[in-house]
């Protein structure tokens, strides 16, 4: 019963709470009492004399008890009526009378229930709208989050000259910045680059060691040229006859192979993307595939991270990796532990769980592995191929996958290939069909940091985020944190059925 009445307590609070803060006469004298001596002793003495005003005005007293209904009234003594009206009055204008005396009238807090002071209320800021927050921290001078996040944004604020100052500190004179305006970390400033011409960037990117997107595409693309010329291949650079009038960063007519470079700044967005961006790379693909010619697109990340795993596939592409035959070598089963290693050093993508791993060894040595998972919808998938680096297992795919239809007998198989490292003739030859091309995968950059999409689920950016809108979408949010989108090729989806 008691718990009852407390209910019926706080509910009548919260009503008349909302009807006090809308009235007028009480809002205008407390906020106009307030701004002629903020959170003084004349203040507070002001804001009592105020308190007691408005309890000893009968019309007050009575706008407050018409918040309940009539059948709450008949059921109270007129003493209770009052009790009861005085502590909704008494609890909310407190918390106003103090809210004020913290913040001035900078908030607006027509929305507040208040019920005690540590359950939240909600609270409008004239620039970001609705927060929610406990009164007490409220009243120790806790406000809206992101007019504080811009408050020590600006607080940490770098003058243009200093901006300069520590650009040279990082960057020596290779670049310009006469036409350098800096307004902030999140504001992209002009720089000039003496072999490309101007470009902008995030001032903390190019603070931490980010320069010319473009020279940073040439530096990588002539780093894998010259690896491709070792080789003993003769390349053309920035090609624009394999797939006229596109162009292709390296080709190599004699295996009519072409490569592409993709820095993750350059080929990355800070915007919600056009169909033509997200597509670009998987357009690419097409051209190539359309013309007969093989090629890869290598990210900037996979280079400097796992460069021989890279190496190993070009190779592979151009014929020059060491050969070993499937039938000189024994099956084996591969426990956890030497799988993820294995998969760790040799797949470009590194380890995925697996229930079934199959590898080929020669003398000893594991050469080759195939990896196989249950599919819910598919019965299985295959989760990983791998050959050791700069080898080429000839018949190495398709002894292991025999070997599990055989042992396993399944009825479909499910797998995909990565179309910037993969034309899908390996699945092909296994008796899989292309049961359609998958659209462009998107990953978010930061910093030089490539992260998964998975990661940043838009249930997940509440807690991962400095800045989120719960009204704005996934990408928005990131965009607004500062990170890029960059988009892949898409995949193949192959079926293999029995």
């Amino acid at each position: 019963m008691e718990a009852k009445r407390s209910d019926e307590y706080r509910n009548k609070m919260r009503e008349s709470s909302v009807k006090l803060w809308q009235d007028d006469e009480f809002k205008t004298t407390v906020i106009e009492s307030n701004k002629a001596s903020h959170n003084t002793a004349e203040s507070r003495e002001r804001h009592s004399s105020i308190a007691k005003d408005l309890w000893e005005d009968k019309d007050y007293a009575e706008r407050i008890k018409s918040t309940w209904n009539d059948d709450k009234k008949n059921e109270m003594s007129q003493n209770k009526q009052e009790f009861f009206a005085h502590n909704i009055e008494d609890r909310f204008r407190r918390f106003i009378e103090q809210a004020i005396m913290v913040h001035g009238d900078k908030y607006d807090y027509s929305e507040v229930n208040y019920v005690n002071a540590d359950t939240k209320v909600i609270i409008i800021c004239p620039k970001h709208g609705e927060f929610e927050q406990e009164p007490g921290n409220h009243l120790q001078g806790q406000g809206c989050k992101l007019c504080g996040i811009e408050k020590s944004q600006h607080a940490h604020r770098l003058s243009t000259p200093d901006f300069v100052d520590r650009a040279i500190s990082v960057h020596g004179d290779r670049y310009d910045y006469e036409n350098s305006d800096y307004y902030g970390t999140k504001t992209k400033v002009k720089i000039m680059c003496p072999r490309h011409g101007e470009f902008e960037q995030i001032p903390n990117c190019h603070l931490s060691g980010n320069g010319c997107p473009k020279c940073a595409g040439t530096h990588l693309q002539n780093n894998i040229n010259t690896f491709v010329q070792s080789l003993g291949f003769e390349t053309q650079f920035n090609d624009r006859t394999a797939i006229y009038p596109y162009e292709l960063d390296i080709y190599v007519p004699q295996k009519k192979f072409g490569i592409e470079v993709h820095g993750i700044f350059w080929h990355s967005y800070d915007h919600i993307e056009t169909k033509e961006e997200k597509e670009c790379h998987s357009f690419k693909a097409d051209l190539c595939s359309d013309r007969n010619i093989r090629s890869v697109q290598i990210f900037e990340h996979e280079w400097i991270e796992k460069q021989d795993v890279v190496k190993s596939i070009i190779r592979a592409k151009l014929g020059k990796s060491d050969r070993i035959y499937a039938r000189k070598c024994d099956i084996v089963n591969i426990d956890s532990s030497r799988y993820r290693e294995f998969v760790g050093g040799n797949h470009l993508q590194g380890s995925r769980p697996a229930s079934v791993r199959l590898g080929l060894e020669y003398d000893g040595e594991l050469v080759s592995m195939l990896s196989i998972s249950k599919h819910d919808k598919y019965q299985w998938e295959i989760m990983r191929f791998a050959n050791k680096l700069g080898l080429s297992v000839l018949g190495g795919a398709s002894k292991l996958f025999k070997h599990f239809v055989n042992n396993w007998n399944p009825t479909n198989v499910l797998t995909y290939a990565d179309r910037r490292y993969s034309d899908g003739d390996l699945y092909k030859k296994l008796g899989f069909r292309l049961d359609s091309i998958t659209n462009p995968n998107y990953y978010y950059v930061m910093r030089n940091v490539v992260y998964s999409r998975q990661q940043f689920q838009k249930h997940k950016l509440k807690d991962k985020l400095k800045i989120f809108d719960p009204d704005k979408s996934e990408a928005e949010n990131m965009f607004n944190n500062g990170y890029r989108r960059l988009w892949d090729a898409g995949h193949y989806k192959f079926i293999w059925s029995k």
